[in-house]
């Protein structure tokens, strides 16, 4: 899950009395001499200005309340921790300078340690698929999972289903439904316990999408400073938009390379069973990327081919989750399609 909703939505429920003003954000630098720092937060950057008597404390991702907080000072604040500066003051000479009295953040390390867990929690006990109808007054929904089968998704009284924009990959943006209110046809993934027979899947969380299929061409050019690659895939285009969240990657050359003889393995098997999980499960296949050499934008070059995928904008541009640049084998037909190509990535989607 995306750090910025695990950031907030802990600090919704520590504090939902709604203040006149208030900024949350990212902390991008400290200055402790005079006595300040900038925050970016959705509205943009401010300065947030403190003095001696201001009180800060450090809590726990998984805190509910500020029982248990740790004072800390200004001096332990680092560049990437969240904070809430509360208690604000704005300024009357600049809209994005404030006054704040009260500090209470979450560092960066602690909120990279609840992703790693809670990434690891969707990876070893997820499912996802295609629904296929749903049962809302028994709080059940079918789903048509990778290998063509159907499970029954059963959810637990509290369980939460959210739903994506059809622009947006961030989890904060995932706003909750109802269970009536889930389409057929939507991608759906799902945490928690699956039965031994396989048939019946119980959920405590799940989060849903219209998931694109991934788009793979080739690069006709590269606008770094946009963060856009254009793809030139048969006889259309498409514009690849790449931001600070998006994962770059090359992809080694004996995944496809049917001359080199490097065994893939998913999770450090070298089994005919791990392989095959990678080619079916998207957990798998996001796990492998992460591992994949990183590369920035501007190192691809015109004439590669790439695959990446991600929500359409309104313009029709995507803005990608992942895009990998693909050493094609020799021989290989241009014209091919994603679906002979990238049928193991297409269930990635937005769901990271």
């Amino acid at each position: 899950m995306h750090t910025v909703f695990m950031m907030t939505a802990v600090f919704f429920q520590l504090f939902f009395v709604q203040q006149p003003t208030r900024v949350l954000g990212e902390v991008i630098a400290v200055d402790v001499a005079a006595m300040q720092l900038k925050v970016k937060a959705a509205g943009g950057e401010y300065t947030v200005v403190v003095d001696e008597s201001v009180i800060c404390k450090r809590v726990a991702p998984e805190a509910r309340s500020l029982e248990g907080a740790e004072l800390i000072t200004l001096a332990d604040i680092r560049p990437g921790d969240r904070v809430w500066a509360r208690n604000i003051t704005p300024s009357e000479k600049a809209t994005n300078l404030v006054f704040s009295r009260e500090l209470v953040l979450m560092s960066a390390e602690s909120i990279a340690e609840r992703n790693r867990r809670e990434r690891e929690a969707w990876q070893r006990r997820s499912i996802r698929g295609e629904v296929m109808s749903v049962a809302a007054k028994n709080r059940e929904v079918v789903l048509r999972v990778a290998d063509g089968q159907s499970v029954t998704v059963k959810f637990k009284d509290g369980a939460e289903l959210r739903i994506y924009p059809p622009d947006s990959t961030d989890f904060f943006s995932a706003k909750p439904v109802e269970l009536s209110q889930l389409k057929v046809g939507t991608k759906l993934l799902a945490r928690g316990d699956r039965s031994q027979d396989g048939t019946v899947f119980t959920a405590e969380m799940a989060v849903g999408g219209d998931i694109p299929r991934p788009t793979f061409g080739q690069v006709s050019r590269i606008d770094s400073e946009k963060g856009e690659v254009i793809v030139r895939m048969q006889d259309q285009t498409a514009v690849i938009k790449v931001d600070s969240e998006t994962l770059v990657r090359a992809m080694p050359d004996f995944v496809l390379n049917p001359d080199r003889k490097e065994p893939v393995r998913a999770s450090g098997k070298g089994s005919e069973e791990s392989t095959r999980r990678m080619t079916l499960n998207p957990s798998v296949i996001l796990e492998l990327l992460r591992r994949m050499p990183e590369v920035k934008i501007n190192e691809l070059k015109t004439g590669e081919y790439v695959l990446a995928n991600g929500p359409r904008s309104a313009d029709g541009s995507i803005k990608a989750i992942f895009v990998v640049r693909v050493p094609v084998p020799t021989g290989f037909d241009s014209n091919v399609s994603v679906g002979d190509f990238g049928g193991a990535f297409s269930n990635l989607g937005v769901f990271q």
